[in-house]
């Protein structure tokens, strides 16, 4: 299974067509030609990884959201891990520190 640093941040990958449905998203994959279902769990964890949110805030968006009574850490990271094994996002490099 992936490892992540708690602060990494994802992106979208591209040659993505996502259409939504009544329970989450249909994702096509251009690329390798594959279907996805994501349910609306899923969904929230792709759209707020692709847009560079990171691990710590999707945990606590997911908690609120869902009125958890601790933060689902072991439910992000194995959705953030199928995400990055389906190549649906990736990981952003580490920001080179300033000179």
């Amino acid at each position: 299974m992936a490892s992540f640093e708690r602060d990494q941040v994802f992106v979208g990958e591209e040659g993505l067509e996502l259409s939504q449905v009544p329970d989450g998203y249909v994702i096509y994959q251009v690329r390798r030609d594959r279907v996805h279902f994501l349910n609306p769990t899923a969904v929230a964890v792709y759209e707020l990884c692709a847009e560079g949110v990171a691990i710590p805030e999707v945990e606590r968006y997911l908690k609120d959201a869902y009125d958890l009574p601790e933060l689902p850490v072991d439910m992000v990271r194995d959705c953030i891990t199928m995400l990055v094994t389906e190549e649906l996002i990736r990981p952003c490099p580490p920001s080179a520190p300033a000179a």
